[in-house]
C-alpha cells in the first residue's frame, strides 16, 4: 500500500528492500531488479591481456574494529551497567585500532533478530567498501560476447597488485561501467569491488515471514593485502 507523498524511487526501494534485491539502470535505460551478483561469473581481467591501466584502493577510515548492536533499557531501576543491553557484538579483526560502532535495536518481537544482521551487514558492507579496484579494459565487451554490466561477478588476475594473493581468491562485482571511444580506440571504464559491498541492509518487515527470508552471513577471514 502506497503512503501519500511516497516518490517512486522510494517504492521501488521498500519493495526491493524486503526482498533482498538491488535496482539500477541497464545498459539500455532500463530498470533492472536483481539480487546481487546473480550473473554468471563467465569473464575475468587479466594483466598483459585485457587490461589497459588498473589501481586498487584499499580503505580503513569508514570501518570498525567492533560493530555492538544494542538494546534500549525499559527498567529505568535497574543497573544495565554490566553489559546486559548488548545483543551481539560483529568484530573485524584486521582493524589495526579499537573503533567501535554502535547500532541501536529496533522495538518490536524482531527488532533485536534484525538488528543482529543488521551488524552483521554493517561490517561486511564496510569492508566491501573499502577495498575498490579501477580497471581500464580495452574492449566493451567481455568474453561472453556481452557489453560489461554493472552487478556482474569476474575474475581478476593482477600479479603486478598483489591481486589475488593466495590466501583468498574470489569473485568481484562490477559496480560502475563507463564506455569510452575516442581517437585512441574503444576503452571501458569499470569500478569493482567485493560483492559483501553490496548486500542489501536487513530491515524490519510488516509481516513475520518477511524475516526468515533474510540471509546476511559472516564475511570469511580474508586479510587485506
Amino acid at each position: 500500500m502506497l503512503e501519500w507523498g511516497e516518490t517512486v524511487f522510494n517504492t521501488i526501494e521498500t519493495i526491493t528492500r524486503y526482498n533482498g534485491l538491488l535496482a539500477y539502470e541497464g545498459a539500455d535505460g532500463n530498470l533492472i531488479l536483481s539480487p546481487r551478483g546473480s550473473k554468471n561469473p563467465e569473464c575475468w581481467f587479466e594483466e598483459g591481456k585485457n587490461i589497459e591501466a588498473a589501481s586498487v584502493v584499499y580503505a580503513m577510515d569508514q570501518r570498525y574494529s567492533d560493530y555492538v548492536v544494542r538494546m534500549l533499557g525499559t527498567n529505568s531501576l535497574g543497573d544495565l551497567g554490566n553489559g546486559g543491553d548488548i545483543l551481539m557484538t560483529a568484530t573485524d579483526e584486521y582493524v589495526p585500532r579499537k573503533r567501535v560502532h554502535y547500532i541501536i535495536a529496533e522495538s518490536g518481537d524482531a527488532g533485536g533478530d534484525v538488528s543482529k544482521l543488521r551488524g552483521i551487514w554493517e561490517k561486511n558492507r564496510r569492508w566491501g567498501r573499502g577495498n575498490r579496484i579501477n580497471i581500464t579494459t580495452d574492449t566493451w565487451k567481455g568474453q561472453d560476447g556481452k557489453l560489461w554490466e554493472p552487478n556482474t561477478l569476474v575474475v581478476v588476475q593482477l600479479p603486478s597488485l598483489k591481486l589475488p594473493t593466495p590466501e583468498k581468491v574470489y569473485f568481484w562485482l562490477i559496480t560502475e561501467v563507463t564506455y569510452e571511444r575516442n581517437e585512441t580506440g574503444t576503452h571501458a571504464h569499470l569500478v569493482l569491488m567485493p560483492p559483501e559491498a553490496f548486500d542489501v541492509e536487513p530491515i524490519l518487515p510488516p509481516w513475520e515471514k518477511g524475516l526468515s527470508d533474510m540471509k546476511v552471513q559472516q564475511v570469511p577471514k580474508r586479510k587485506t593485502p
